[in-house]
């Protein structure tokens, strides 16, 4: 399966994008709301519900759209990409902070983070019946091993920073960490549409 070529072009963009949506839900979204934001500590729980909440709303009406689109004459995988399109602009006005479209920005990120899961369907229809199982589980481990590379990365880019006097981190600190990996999911995805046609054309 990992020498598989097809796998290798679709692998960078779905490990990416869901292992900075992970890692940065989990971990550095509520940190930004602190330090970035200036949100106490009430503040921050609130912006975190409301991102767990478009993180719900994204998992269950994420399929059903998909299923709309399909039956229109588009590929799954033309929908997942609307939906990282969604996900890669919320990171681009989350890293300029763009204050007046913090709270949509950052439910479009919870919301859209983990569109990833529509391109199983062409993981088992590409491997087939025998071995579909062994390919979802080798991409759910590349995604994984990727949120725990991301979220360690980011902690060492953040940490290049000086401490604020409140003892946080300064913008420029989670600008630069956002911004490495908004980078690295930009080129995955160009892997990914440079072998489109060759792998993807009829998904």
């Amino acid at each position: 399966i990992y020498a598989d070529r097809a796998f290798l072009a679709v692998a960078p963009l779905l490990a990416a994008t869901a292992g900075v949506h992970i890692a940065v839900q989990t971990l550095w979204a509520g940190l930004w709301f602190r330090d970035v934001a200036a949100l106490d500590r009430d503040g921050v729980a609130d912006h975190l519900f409301l991102m767990a909440a478009a993180f719900f709303a994204g998992i269950l009406v994420s399929g059903m759209i998909a299923d709309w689109f399909v039956r229109r004459g588009f590929g799954v995988l033309d929908v997942m990409l609307g939906f990282l399109a969604l996900f890669l602009l919320a990171q681009i006005v989350i890293i300029l902070d763009l204050r007046q479209l913090r709270v949509a920005a950052w439910c479009a990120f919870g919301m859209s983070g983990q569109v990833a899961i529509l391109a199983y369907p062409w993981l088992s229809s590409h491997f087939g019946a025998k071995l579909s199982g062994r390919a979802n589980t080798a991409m759910n481990l590349v995604i994984f091993l990727s949120a725990f590379i991301v979220q360690y990365a980011m902690g060492w880019i953040i940490d290049l920073y000086p401490r604020t006097p409140a003892g946080g981190y300064p913008v420029d600190a989670y600008r630069s960490a956002f911004g490495v990996f908004l980078a690295l999911e930009l080129a995955a995805l160009l892997v990914f549409l440079a072998n489109r046609r060759r792998h993807f054309a009829k998904v």
